[in-house]
């Protein structure tokens, strides 16, 4: 008989368990063991699972086994998470009302690490710098707030917001900058930044 037994991969998850019988028929001398391992998108170290083979026979008589465990390797094969900050609008109130706008933040696909990511508020500038007629003005139109966004293993998508100011103006549409960069806390290896930088 065999059973796969669980080292790091995880029963359910990784891998189906199954036990069942290996028959060997006169003259075979070799047998595979199938393990069905379950597909995902997680980026991942590759993990391992035990395949014990126990009750060796011959008609009635017991065998002995010379090496009753196997280790099996399952590679992962899925690229690191990319980061994505999305762009996002909303209407300001009038009189003394505070609104709060929100940005979104994904991974293309789960990581099996802790990834953190800080994040932070610009004005809009021109080329050579100065501030652009449609910026949003610190301390004017919003609150000047940063922050840090931790994503635990399984997590893509987590969401950070910012105070908008209230005003009866009657102006352009106004914009800012939310930008990620990587907290040290993040190997640079984990992941990618697809779009590091919301409107």
């Amino acid at each position: 008989d065999i059973a796969s037994l669980t080292e790091d991969a995880v029963a359910g998850i990784d891998y189906d368990s199954l036990e069942y019988p290996l028959v060997f028929d006169p003259g075979v001398l070799n047998l595979s063991i199938l393990v069905p391992v379950r597909g995902d998108v997680k980026d991942e170290l590759s993990e391992v699972l035990l395949v014990n083979l126990d009750d060796a026979y011959l008609v009635t008589e017991e065998l002995t086994i010379a090496d009753a465990s196997a280790v099996g390797t399952i590679v992962d094969d899925d690229d690191a998470p990319t980061v994505s900050v999305a762009d996002t609008s909303l209407n300001e109130l009038d009189g003394t009302s505070t609104v709060q706008m929100t940005f979104t933040v994904t991974l293309s696909n789960p990581s099996w690490q802790t990834l953190t990511f800080d994040w932070r508020l610009l004005q809009v500038t021109n080329a050579d710098g100065s501030p652009a007629d449609d910026t949003a003005t610190v301390a004017v139109d919003y609150v000047d707030e940063t922050g840090s966004l931790v994503f635990t293993e399984d997590t893509t998508s987590l969401t950070f917001n910012v105070t908008i100011q209230p005003d009866d103006l009657d102006e352009y549409d106004e914009r800012l900058y939310a930008r990620l960069s990587r907290n040290a806390a993040t190997p640079p290896s984990g992941f990618a930044f697809a779009d590091d930088t919301a409107i």
